[in-house]
């Protein structure tokens, strides 16, 4: 009975929340490309510009690193991790800005982290070592959040390391359309 009133609860709070974001969106106080859209699980997304039904698509990721404002964020679909990034505030003074490639498409779920300009000359190749990578740095890679990172790491552990940069396939939950998506910037040393 909790559990159902504190959703109701959050759903209110959501409501109210996307209200004020779009009285600040119509004001021009906040631009609402720029807002963060936060979602209660159960609740439906309100959209920030108000409206019921959106026709554009929206994806969202989480920006995180040396980013000035880390968070979730609400895009456009066909947005480019250049987009993730301003929405974010933009750089700090100590990313390392060519590390990302800002032109890349960004994907539902994703998490785009800027590295700082230690955590990059770390690799100075532009490719993340498979057999080497922290999860934090493993989440750098497009679709792979959290829990695929924790799995690599995990897999590596378990069965030893990747003889080449295809064998990542063996991790559950990594199949063709992932490492299609991560094959140019990973490689076993």
């Amino acid at each position: 009975m909790k559990n159902k009133k504190f959703t109701k609860i959050a759903a209110g709070l959501c409501f109210v929340i996307s209200g004020v974001l779009f009285a600040l969106a119509k004001s021009g106080f906040v631009k609402s490309e720029d807002a963060v859209v936060v979602t209660t699980a159960g609740t439906e997304d309100v959209p920030v510009d108000g409206s019921a039904a959106s026709e554009e698509q929206t994806v969202f990721v989480h920006v995180c690193g040396a980013v000035k404002n880390p968070g979730i964020y609400g895009l456009s679909a066909g947005s480019r991790i250049g987009d993730a990034i301003d929405a974010a505030g933009g750089f700090t003074a100590d990313a390392d800005t060519d590390s990302l490639n800002l032109a890349q498409p960004v994907s539902d779920s994703q998490q785009v982290r800027a590295p700082t300009l230690g955590e990059a000359s770390e690799q100075a190749d532009g490719k993340i070592n498979i057999n080497t990578a922290s999860q934090q740095q493993l989440v750098t890679l497009p679709g792979i959040g959290e829990s695929k990172a924790r799995a690599i790491t995990d897999f590596r552990t378990e069965h030893g390391r990747f003889e080449k940069p295809e064998d990542i396939k063996k991790v559950p939950g990594i199949g063709d359309s992932v490492f299609e998506r991560i094959k140019n910037d990973i490689k076993v040393d």
